[in-house]
């Protein structure tokens, strides 16, 4: 068993004002939406965000209803990870994620 925790995430590309994207792991929230109100500046995620995991999966974006991309990396309950970066794909640009996994 592992737990994912968000650390910042930034926008870059064309997004809707004031986009307030949420990253999961498969389909599962970790942190929930998060308010973004400028493209291109990193923003920083509550130190209260968390979610605990046992099996292998993508980080993938949802926005407005609908899942809009996701990483091509996948991430594993065996393999810790401390300010890593996922890139994630979409037709507004790029959502770059940093995260840390604690096994």
């Amino acid at each position: 068993m592992a737990t994912i925790k968000l650390v910042r995430v930034k926008l870059e590309g064309t997004w809707p004002n004031n986009s307030q994207p949420d990253v999961r792991f498969v389909s599962a929230p970790i942190a929930g939406p998060i308010q973004v109100p400028q493209i291109n500046v990193w923003e920083n995620y509550s130190p209260s965000n968390n979610l605990s995991f046992n099996a292998v999966g993508f980080l993938r974006l949802y926005l407005n209803g609908m899942y809009l991309g996701a990483c091509s990396s996948s991430l594993s309950p065996n393999i810790p990870r401390t300010n890593a970066e996922a890139t994630i794909p979409t037709g507004y640009g790029l959502a770059r994620v940093i995260f840390n996994v604690v096994v």
